[in-house]
Parts: structure tokens; C-alpha cells; sequence
């Protein structure tokens, strides 16, 4: 039953457990050969490893052999993005997006892309994080990814630097094993002169670390 690996490999990956999250996917392929589902979770995976050729085969072709699946077709932009190709990634989300294909992980992916662009559109970024992080409560990396940007955005510091304590906050609350939005909210809490809770937050960061 593909949705339990997917919620198996969520947990695993969310660990750290990623060589565990390979292994039991391959054992299902060996149950339901080459089926797309099960495959997409594995090129995420191998990404996760580093073993980028193999994820990007998988990819190429699940995006060859299902040209109207967004997930097929999103696996195969970040992998594109991954290997030093942002600009036909960023084409590729842009139209799934126009053909009303926003799915959360493909605004998340636009705004990894528009983060990077040259030069970076980092209003466009900020947009589909926030798009991103409405649509699926579990997605705390694009709050975390919009609380960054937020902390750098030019204009009224104090408003920026507000909206991006409340970003990471719930980016923080929404996955409270991770560190990155911690790292960032201290830095935050220390910008707006919240000595007290920057100090709270970091001393967390190092106990936990």
C-alpha cells in the first residue's frame, strides 16, 4: 500500500534515517516493480544521499513516462535545480503552476528557485513560501525559508524582523526536533534586542545539539 511507505519515509527522513528510508523502499519496488509513486519517494531519497545521477534517472524518466503528473514533474525540476540547472527547473514549475498545478511542493520549489535566480526575485520567493506553508501544515522548512528571508528583506527592519519572529516561530512549533528554525529565531531575538529570549533559544540549540 504506497501511502505507507510515503508516511514510513516522512518519519525516517525527518530523522535522519535516510539509509533506512532507501532500503525499505527498495524492498517495496520489489513487491510493486517499478511503480511511479514509490519510485518519486526513492529519487527524493537518493538526493537526500547524494547519489544525484541515479535520483536524476529515475526522475527524467517517471517525467518522460507521466508528463501530467505534478509530482513526476516536480521530482524532476528540483533534481534539475540540484545539478546546476535553476533555469529550466524554474520554467518547469512556472508552467505547472499556469496549468493549476500549485501543489505546496511545487511553490516550495519556486521559491527555492526564485531565491537563487540571477538576480533573485525575493519577493516572488517570499510569496510562494508563504503560499507553500498555508497549504500544508507539516511544511516548516518553507516558514523557515521565509523567516530567513524576512530577516534580510530591506525597508522597515522592526516590521520585518516582527513578521519574521511569527514565521519562524511556527515554522519551529511545526517541527520541534529541527534546529535550523531555532538557529534563526535566536538570531532574530538578538536583532530585536530580546536578549533574554535569544539567549533562552540558543542555550536550547546547544543543549540539544
Amino acid at each position: 500500500y504506497p501511502p505507507v511507505y510515503e508516511a514510513c519515509c516522512f518519519v525516517l527522513e525527518e530523522f535522519g534515517e535516510v539509509e533506512a528510508a532507501e532500503k525499505m523502499l527498495r524492498e517495496g519496488l520489489k513487491l510493486l516493480p517499478k511503480h511511479p509513486f514509490l519510485l518519486g519517494l526513492l529519487s527524493n531519497v537518493l538526493v537526500t544521499r547524494g547519489k544525484v545521477p541515479e535520483a536524476m534517472e529515475i526522475a527524467q524518466a517517471l517525467a518522460a513516462q507521466h508528463p501530467n503528473d505534478s509530482n513526476a514533474l516536480c521530482n524532476y525540476a528540483r533534481l534539475l535545480m540540484a545539478t546546476g540547472h535553476q533555469p529550466a527547473a524554474l520554467e518547469l514549475v512556472q508552467q505547472l503552476r499556469a496549468g493549476g498545478q500549485a501543489t505546496p511542493r511545487v511553490r516550495a520549489l519556486e521559491g527555492q528557485l526564485l531565491e537563487v535566480k540571477e538576480p533573485p526575485d525575493l519577493d516572488g520567493a517570499m510569496a510562494a513560501y508563504a503560499a507553500a506553508a498555508k497549504a500544508d501544515y507539516r511544511d516548516w522548512s518553507s516558514l523557515n525559508n521565509l523567516g530567513h528571508l524576512l530577516m534580510r528583506k530591506e525597508g522597515n527592519e522592526a516590521e520585518n524582523l516582527d513578521a519574521a519572529s511569527a514565521v519562524l516561530e511556527e515554522s519551529a512549533m511545526r517541527a520541534p526536533h529541527r534546529l535550523e528554525p531555532l538557529l534563526n529565531l535566536a538570531l532574530v531575538y538578538a536583532r530585536q534586542e530580546r536578549t533574554h529570549e535569544a539567549r533562552q533559544v540558543a542555550q536550547d540549540i546547544v543543549k540539544r545539539a
